[in-house]
């Protein structure tokens, strides 16, 4: 078992010789998470090709105004393309070589080169979960705002165990997190709930108090993936050769 004040104090401890490094993983996977082309330019040719044959009817101010319209479209889809894909082939991974960082930092002075680490030979298995995740969420999510939340509980162990094991099956990364999580839900839910004064305190300072925050609830959840994932193996759900550690 787990309690909030020992998952905190262990993360203070970490953070003595990791803060500053912890402190730019964070902005930089802060600035980047903000977290079809070939349809958006078929949409534009239509647009236009559209526009021009009904130039003559509807005035040279409607056609104007049909072509703005159209031209926005065009330029917000391929827009939300792009985030999309910096998300899915850049943040995401990212994001897993940020959770390794925190996990090493448990342990040693952690490398800002941990940042990189899902770009490897196992980039596109971390590429294709990731974004299963993100998705699975997403249309949770649209059922109703409570189950989205509920699985993104249930789902939030899944950036830690690809960093651990990068080259872990699609469905064995989301039933160890299931497992890690089952029963502890509500727990993590009031953990993160805690660091609601912590932001407040830093939003008062014009809002650039909460960056330096960041470092101590991300080191709290490498102290909570810690704890759930010794849980798992103690239970025989999962040995040290499928979660090798980080190092």
């Amino acid at each position: 078992m787990w309690t909030r004040s020992d998952l905190k104090n262990r993360a203070k401890d970490r953070l003595r010789i990791n803060y500053w490094m912890g402190f730019l993983i964070c902005l930089i996977l802060g600035f980047l998470g903000g977290d079809n082309s070939g349809g958006a330019s078929q949409t534009v040719s239509r647009g236009v090709t559209g526009a021009a044959n009904y130039a003559t009817p509807m005035g040279h101010g409607a056609q104007y105004i049909a072509l703005l319209f159209v031209t926005v479209f065009a330029v917000a889809a391929v827009a939300s393309v792009i985030v999309v894909a910096v998300v899915v082939f850049i943040t995401n991974p990212l994001m897993v070589g940020g959770k390794r960082f925190f996990l090493v930092g448990r342990e040693v002075k952690a490398a800002f080169g941990e940042l990189g680490y899902a770009f490897s030979d196992s980039y596109m298995n971390v590429v294709g979960i990731m974004f299963l995740r993100d998705l699975f969420t997403f249309l949770w999510t649209l059922v109703f705002i409570i189950p989205g939340i509920v699985k993104s509980y249930e789902y939030r162990m899944i950036s830690y165990i690809l960093a651990e094991n990068p080259s872990v099956s699609r469905q064995r990364a989301f039933e160890l997190s299931r497992e890690m999580t089952m029963g502890h839900k509500w727990d993590m839910f009031v953990l993160d709930l805690s660091f609601l004064l912590w932001y407040l305190g830093g939003a008062m300072l014009c809002g650039i108090g909460t960056l330096f925050v960041n470092p101590y609830p991300a080191a709290t959840e490498a102290e909570l993936y810690a704890v759930l994932r010794n849980n798992v193996i103690s239970q025989g759900i999962t040995n040290t050769y499928e979660l090798p550690g980080v190092f």
